[in-house]
């Protein structure tokens, strides 16, 4: 069963090299592999479902976050690792995907960073997801639609953000 799922996987990624990811079906993918379209449905409800494992597969490596420019250097390593992909799915139909895993991840490293901030969970929490929305939605559109660099897009989140407006922001919630 992995094996096959893996197949499916590899048999979209090398497609997706060769295709936009939009004109990528499921009667292509099935020929590909050649298996029966109810081979691919007993693992996937569709091609976004099929690119979300992808993206589960692939996780962002990350270790508890030391500061926030490690949280964001942790996403950039990841998205430009598979630049070619990650662009080809933010133009496509599956941009939901990748959004959400950036976002997540953010989400996620934040509530652990802002620890030394606060001990309740409530405030880390509304904090983080404020915060985490705004941050995945301009480092996407930064590497995608502006083409910027790692270290361009690192320095105009790390100017707009930084500990203090953090800590002002979690004090302000009392």
């Amino acid at each position: 069963m992995l094996d096959l799922k893996n197949k499916i996987q590899n048999e979209f990624l090398k497609l997706a090299k060769k295709y936009p990811l939009d004109e990528i079906d499921v009667s292509l993918l099935v020929d590909k592999v050649n298996i029966t379209r109810q081979s691919f449905y007993y693992h996937y409800r569709n091609i976004l479902d099929l690119v979300f494992d992808i993206y589960i597969n692939r996780q962002i490596l990350a270790n508890n976050p030391r500061d926030f420019s490690q949280i964001i250097d942790d996403l950039l390593f990841y998205l430009f690792d598979e630049k070619t992909f990650n662009k080809k799915v933010l133009s496509s139909n599956a941009s939901s995907v990748l959004e959400n895993v950036s976002f997540s991840f953010i989400f996620q490293m934040l509530q652990i960073y802002l620890e030394k901030f606060s001990n309740d969970i409530e405030k880390r929490r509304f904090v983080a997801r404020f915060f985490a929305s705004g941050i995945a939605q301009e480092i996407l559109y930064e590497f995608n639609e502006r083409d910027f660099d790692k270290k361009t897009i690192k320095h105009n989140i790390l100017v707009l953000i930084d500990d203090k407006i953090f800590k002002d922001a979690i004090i302000k919630l009392n």
